[in-house]
């Protein structure tokens, strides 16, 4: 029987860490995409970041245009990835209570070490391909009509992003 070995924090220039994912069951294709990072200082400060970042995914993925949020850290860095429907979509985070607590808490406490923030337009998007599992055929879903080539039903899309 095999034994598991923990990866290591990091080899030479790779680090590892870790990822969630909150999704608001959209499978529309985003029209852009928020990205933030911040530094932390300390295990606690990591800890209380990211305590933050899920309730403002929580809130986020219950306000009309947001697709889905991500959270990642890496080493003492940890990041957002959220995809809108829209450029106009990307306004429901002003709304949102946690993200003001968040940015106040950067702005005017003491909260991380260094943050960069931006939302990027998609400048094309490939379509999100199905297998048929009667062929094989990857098949562009939204094209298709559910119907693969050779007749037999796809599998439905997955949730989007």
């Amino acid at each position: 029987m095999a034994t598991s070995q923990k990866q290591p924090d990091a080899i030479g220039s790779f680090q590892s860490g870790f990822a969630v994912r909150a999704t608001s069951g959209s499978s529309k294709v985003p029209g852009a995409v928020s990205l933030t990072w911040i530094d932390c200082r300390s295990e606690e400060e990591k800890e209380q970041i990211m305590l933050m970042a899920t309730e403002v995914a929580a809130e986020l993925t219950r306000e009309p245009g947001v697709l889905s949020w991500m959270g990642l850290g890496v080493g003492d860095r940890l990041y957002t990835i959220t995809a809108w429907e829209t450029e106009e979509a990307v306004r429901a985070l002003m709304r949102n209570s946690a993200h003001k607590e968040a940015v106040k808490g950067f702005f005017s406490g003491d909260l991380g070490a260094a943050a960069s923030t931006g939302v990027w337009i998609p400048h094309h998007l490939n379509a999100v391909r199905v297998r048929c599992p009667a062929c094989g055929v990857l098949t562009d879903g939204a094209k298709a009509d559910g119907t693969c080539g050779c007749g037999e039903k796809l599998p439905d899309a997955p949730e989007g992003w």
